[in-house]
Order: structure tokens, then sequence, then C-alpha cells
């Protein structure tokens, strides 16, 4: 059977509730057709449970299929390849995993760049399509055959290779990693040679990172206000006092070595400030102004901004402070980490990052909270976390995986909620 056409049959087929991660409705299973339900309606419906997510009975055989084949791809030196419509994709990451949730996600940022570019920089072209990129399964295996820290968890080789790692206990960091750095692999491709300053480079890929995926329904939400940056583009601006040549000051003049996540933030919210300042009138001078910036070498970005542009940085960049502490963006979910009183024999630790309660996917303490107070005592309750053990080696830094504990009726083992950890919402079930 040709690829295309089992590719069709199986997305057919498919109905996942991707319990691994639920941000809008937590607990909620999808049914299919944009319906939802528990998981009692799921297994009147015929579903079944496949390595945390749930999938209708016809799925079965080929799950197994997957599941037989796998065994010889678990090692990067015996990685597969595959093609979707739009990359060149080798990976050693389960195949139920890479063809029903990460194929479908890439063909859809493929898309996703091509209609924001062309909408807001003015950049037509597909010079990107088929790029490749290498998904390693597990942060050990991209360490091992990569050489990156964590701090890296994705990088573009030879500006034409992509380089991240899936992880099913962080899932959303692979997602986060690739809307930033699949933009990099797209946009040096639309832009020939592409030699752009450190702050409008890295700019514009991070005006992907509040991008979000929904795994159910294999579709991209297109949003360009990522919580953490504008959290930090505000304390920083709001610290600042307002003056011209503020942007040339922050971040635009400083070198590589002094460019860090405080300057990705104030370049991500310049360039925001430019696609939207008077309601996007004037998203037409950004397309001149990648193509003047493009290979500017040494020139002065002011003079760059003026030929590009004929406007003056220093009038235009007077409104930037004011609008960007001007602009909301919704609280993030978080991780959860445990406080555990009496654990007893129980396989539970202070610190563990709280999964599920119940199935139900955690991402706040109030939700916490909730399910403590009114779930029913009389009837055992799974918890699952993810544990984090420290490695001796400095580059692996802590190794994670998943532990299940089923806490029985009248167990004296107490739960509360110790505190938040950051968690990206670029995925959100």
């Amino acid at each position: 059977m040709p690829r295309a056409l089992a590719s069709a049959i199986i997305a057919a087929l498919l109905v996942s509730s991707l319990q691994a991660q639920n941000f809008t409705r937590p607990g909620l299973i999808h049914l299919g057709k944009g319906k939802w339900g528990n998981r009692a309606q799921a297994e009147r419906q015929g579903f079944v449970q496949y390595q945390g997510r749930w999938y209708p009975k016809s799925m079965q055989r080929k799950l197994r299929q997957w599941e037989k084949q796998d065994r010889k791809n678990r090692d990067w030196g015996d990685a597969y390849k595959i093609k979707s419509k739009h990359y060149r994709i080798k990976t050693n990451v389960p195949r139920f995993i890479m063809e029903l949730e990460i194929e479908p996600f890439l063909d859809e940022l493929y898309k996703t760049y091509v209609k924001v570019f062309k909408e807001d920089f003015g950049l037509k072209g597909k010079a990107a399509d088929n790029k490749f990129i290498n998904i390693h399964y597990g942060f050990e295996s991209y360490r091992k055959h990569e050489d990156r820290p964590r701090s890296n968890p994705g990088f573009i080789r030879n500006s034409n290779e992509l380089n991240v790692f899936y992880d099913d206990t962080q899932p959303d960091l692979f997602y986060f990693t690739t809307f930033h750095e699949g933009a990099h692999q797209f946009f040096a491709a639309m832009l020939p040679g592409a030699d752009l300053p450190q702050w409008l480079n890295e700019a514009l890929a991070t005006y992907f990172e509040g991008c979000s995926y929904s795994r159910a329904s294999k579709k991209i939400t297109i949003n360009h206000l990522p919580h953490t940056r504008l959290q930090a583009a505000q304390t920083l601006l709001g610290r600042a006092e307002p003056a011209p040549n503020l942007p040339e000051s922050m971040f635009m003049n400083l070198p590589r070595s002094e460019f860090k996540g405080n300057q990705y933030a104030l370049a991500w919210s310049f360039l925001y400030y430019l696609v939207n300042r008077e309601q996007g009138k004037h998203r037409t001078d950004l397309a001149k102004l990648l193509e003047e910036m493009n290979g500017g070498g040494a020139k002065p970005v002011a003079e760059q901004f003026k030929t590009a542009t004929r406007k003056d940085l220093g009038e235009i960049a007077v409104g930037w402070r004011d609008f960007v502490l001007a602009l909301k963006a919704p609280p993030p979910p978080t991780w959860v980490t445990l406080e555990i009183k009496n654990a007893g024999n129980t396989n539970l630790r202070n610190g563990d990052i709280l999964w599920s309660l119940d199935e139900e996917i955690i991402f706040n303490r109030g939700q916490v909270f909730r399910l403590l107070e009114h779930r029913d005592k009389n009837k055992p309750m799974e918890v699952r976390v993810v544990r984090r053990t420290a490695d001796p080696d400095p580059k692996l830094q802590y190794r994670s995986h998943f532990v299940t504990v089923t806490i029985e009726p009248g167990a004296a083992i107490q739960l509360s909620a110790r505190g938040n950890l950051p968690r990206r919402a670029c995925l959100i079930d």
C-alpha cells in the first residue's frame, strides 16, 4: 500500500485523547470530531489505552506493528527515515508518536511559517520545503550524538538541518524548541545566504514561541505573545527611562556574548511592535527592512532602518515601551511539585513533578487542591509523577522518568502542592 494512502487511512481511523497533556480540557478524552468525554464514555465507545493515550480498538493492530518495528530502531545508529509532505525526517522516536502526533505537527508548522512570513513580514516563497530534521528520542540520545547541553535543546546545522529531541515526560519542550528553531531553518532558506543581525534573527524565531499545537485537531493556533518573553520584556522596559535610542542601547548594539535571554525578549517585543503598531499599517516596511539588513554587516541599525522604511528609528522607537507595557497575555500552565507527609513505603518523593491525579493532568496548584478535596476517599487514587534524578554527567544534568503510584483508601500519606515550575503553553492537548 502506498505510504500516502496508508497515512490517510490511519488518520481516518485515529481518534486520540492525548492524555499525555490536556491544558484546555483537563481530564477529558478526545472522542473525535471535536467531541470530548471522560474515561467511562471513552470505554463505552470502544477506546483502549496505549502508552498514556487512548485509541479506538481498530488501531490496535497498527500499534502492535509499529511496536514491533520500533524494536529495531531504538538506538540512534539504527534510526529510521520518513518523509512527510514538507520535511525529511530521521528519528528513533516510537512510530506511533511520530506518525500520529509529530509528523502532522511538522506539516502544519510549515504551512504556519508560509502564512505568517507572507502576512506579517511580506516574504513569499516556499524555498524551505523538504528540509531535514533529526529528532532524537530522549535527551540522552541527543546529548550523546549532538554533544549539546540541556540548555540547548535544538539547533540548526549548516543552515539546513534541524536537530532536536523529544521526551514524553516533557513534550512541550520539543514543540516549543521546534517552533523557534524551525523558524530559523525556514527563513534561512527564504533569505538567500541569510546574514541578519543577531537581534533580528532571534526576534523572527522567538515570534513563533507563543503559537500552540493541538494533537487532537492537528492544528496550530497562531499567537505571537509568548508569556515568559512578554513578562521579561515588560519587567526590563518598566525599569527603563523612555528614550529614542532605547532599542539600540538595550539589545540592538550589544555584542554577541551579551545577547542572552533578556535580549531575546526585548528583540521579540520590538519586532512585535513593528508588526502591530497602528493596527498593522506598516507591515509592508518589514520585507524591505529584512532585505536591507540581510548581509548589512556593520552598517548602523538606524541607517539601515531609514533606508528600508524611509522613517527615523528613534521616532518609531518612542512608542515601543508604552506599547509593550500595555500588552496582556493569559497566565501560562505550570508544572506542580509535590510535598508529601507520612509517605511510608509509597514510592513518592518530595519535589516529584505531579503529572496527573486519577488521570486528570495537572496544570496549576488550584487544580490539585480541588481534586484532593473532592475526590472519593473510599476509592484508590492513582498518582503519576515525573521524577528527575541527578546524573554525574554535567551535560546530562538529570534523567527523568514516569512513576505511577496507587494510594489505597485509608492510607496515612498526605499530598499537597508545594510549588510551581514554568511550563510552556505551546502544546494544549
